[in-house]
């Protein structure tokens, strides 16, 4: 009998599928860099380019099918110049690793640009954009891209940001815009992401759906945020769409000591898109973006502060914004099991912190330090376990996205 009894116990470990809910953690070795490739960029006119694009991105895993031949079938959704962001779909080829352009492989257009948002926001300044892709739901005929857009200065606001639409771009049928319910844009509008189906059916049940934002000096959160949501029933345009916190650090206005903050924050961060990765016995949930390191102050590249009150100083060189004295790119990693006991209400929502970062300064192609530096878009292929992550701007030949792939093991 007690024999039977272990043998049952055996065959239930060994064949049933793993959940993601108790998976190894990823750690940074699991991430193997398998090169860059690009995009052409300005020779095309504004807003039908790919020159200062490339801020969000989504992985299609039926897109290119002929991509197969050099293993790397697949397509990305991206949008088009930081400005207008037009939506097209690329081909994935083969990456390589190398920091010379003219060694790298170029993507090429399967669909062209299509106005998504204008119909919807009219004009944004300094828009956010993220894209997913998430496949059929309960009673829809196909799968869609998801959207959501917000801009830098939104501060107090809840405004209509999230919707989807068809994967042809000739007969998108938009849908949408919807609100966050009770989110201030500031925490909502950029990421956009899945969550594991067996993970989400024990904490979040119906909401396969991420998504946040990190706002340059801490006025959303002191770190990024995450809220799980759905949009598979019929909403009216503009109505609250339901989610549940997984992460949210205080703001700088409720806690200016950063004590409920991310772990050496600083007000100079750019966290600007994450993935929920996963193997087959292994997860994480990432951020990547660059990491602001050393002295912070608001003002310019050369250390003049800009004050609060005047007398104001001269207008000093380059941008004004939250700068460092040295800035790194990064992909923090936490652990899915944090962000279920926030959903289980064991543990507050700004409890959660990274258990390991991965520097990938090394693996840049732009790394300017008098002008802002960010990362663009991040997509996850979970059948091939691909991380696709655009470097803005990379390509300063034309000022096109550079493409990084890793390999998650």
């Amino acid at each position: 009998m007690l024999k039977k009894i272990v043998i049952g116990l055996i065959t239930l470990i060994l064949f049933t599928p793993l959940t993601f809910t108790h998976a190894k953690l990823l750690q940074p070795k699991n991430l193997v860099y398998k090169g860059a490739f690009k995009i052409h960029g300005e020779e095309e006119t504004s807003p039908y380019t790919y020159s200062y694009g490339g801020q969000a991105l989504a992985f299609y895993p039926q897109g290119d099918p002929s991509g197969s031949s050099d293993n790397y079938s697949g397509s990305l959704y991206i949008t088009s110049h930081d400005q207008f962001q037009y939506i097209s779909e690329i081909t994935i080829p083969k990456p390589i690793i190398s920091k010379n352009l003219d060694d790298l492989n170029s993507a090429e257009t399967l669909q062209g640009f299509t106005d998504i948002k204008d119909n919807l926001f009219g004009e944004l300044e300094l828009p956010t954009v993220g894209l997913t892709y998430l496949a059929k739901q309960k009673d829809q005929t196909s799968g869609k891209i998801y959207y959501t857009w917000g801009q830098h200065m939104q501060e107090g606001e809840r405004n209509p940001a999230y919707g989807f639409f068809n994967l042809n771009l000739s007969n998108p049928q938009v849908q949408g815009p919807w609100k966050m319910a009770k989110q201030d844009n500031y925490v909502t509008t950029k990421y956009l992401f899945n969550i594991p189906k067996s993970w989400a059916k024990k904490y979040t049940p119906g909401k396969r759906l991420v998504t946040g934002r990190y706002r340059d000096g801490g006025q959303g959160a002191q770190g990024p945020s995450l809220f799980a949501y759905n949009l598979n029933e019929p909403l009216q345009t503009g109505s609250s769409i339901k989610n549940t916190t997984l992460l949210k650090y205080q703001s700088y206005y409720q806690d200016p000591n950063a004590e409920n903050a991310l772990n050496n924050y600083k007000h100079s961060d750019s966290w600007s898109g994450g993935a929920w990765l996963t193997t087959k016995d292994k997860s994480a949930v990432i951020f990547v973006g660059i990491k602001g390191i050393g002295n912070t102050w608001y003002g310019y590249y050369d250390g003049t502060v800009w004050p609060d009150y005047p007398p104001y100083p001269e207008v000093g060189p380059g941008e004004r914004g939250w700068w460092s004295e040295n800035f790194e790119a990064q992909i923090l990693f936490y652990k899915a099991k944090d962000l279920a006991k926030v959903v289980e209400k064991k543990i507050p929502s700004y409890k959660p912190q990274p258990y390991a970062i991965k520097k990938i300064e090394k693996r840049m192609f732009f790394t300017p330090t008098t002008e802002f530096r960010r990362l663009g878009g991040i997509s996850y292929d979970h059948k091939h376990n691909r991380l696709y992550i655009t470097e803005f701007r990379g390509n300063q030949n034309n000022q096109a996205p550079i493409f990084h792939v890793w390999k998650v093991k």
